[in-house]
């Protein structure tokens, strides 16, 4: 399992998202980000959502 949220969206769940590491899965926080991933301001928010991408692409892969 692949879990990515906002570091100040109120919706991650602490719980969750270690239970979610303990199955080995992989959680990734963007600092500051809101419920849509949203940091204030757009560059800073293009470029956390690419990173998120990333680690995800990058767990996928892992998959096979």
């Amino acid at each position: 399992r692949f879990l990515l949220c906002g570091g100040a969206d109120e919706a991650c769940d602490p719980d969750a998202a270690a239970a979610i590491e303990r199955s080995g899965g992989e959680v990734v926080v963007l600092a500051g980000a809101n419920h849509a991933l949203d940091v204030g301001d757009a560059s800073a928010s293009a470029r956390a959502l690419a990173d998120g991408l990333e680690r995800m692409r990058a767990f996928l892969r892992r998959l096979g």
